[in-house]
């Protein structure tokens, strides 16, 4: 992938700086580089297995697993502010 223009630009990481990197280490089980390329990132692949697991259940059971869980006005509240807490990670570990 090219490099972030943000990044080229500024020489600091913009906020999903090494989202892309660090969810493919999670997927190989690499949790020091997804760690360092994107705290944030870690998260998400967590939460992206487990919404799987949670479809594969409802698409079983033919019923709502998690209606609590639906989208709502708090995901996009909680996931910016992952996001802002793992690219302030990733910027003061330079």
């Amino acid at each position: 992938m090219p490099a972030c223009s943000f990044l080229v630009k500024t020489g600091k990481p913009c906020p999903s700086c090494g989202l892309t990197t660090s969810m493919a280490a999670m997927a190989h089980g690499k949790l020091a580089l997804a760690f360092r390329a994107q705290p944030f990132g870690m998260v998400l692949f967590v939460a992206a297995v487990a919404m799987a697991g949670v479809g594969l259940a409802e698409m079983i059971c033919g019923r709502d697993v998690v209606g609590a869980l639906r989208p709502s006005l708090w995901w996009p509240a909680v996931a910016l502010a992952g996001m802002l807490a793992g690219w302030g990670i990733k910027i003061l570990s330079g």
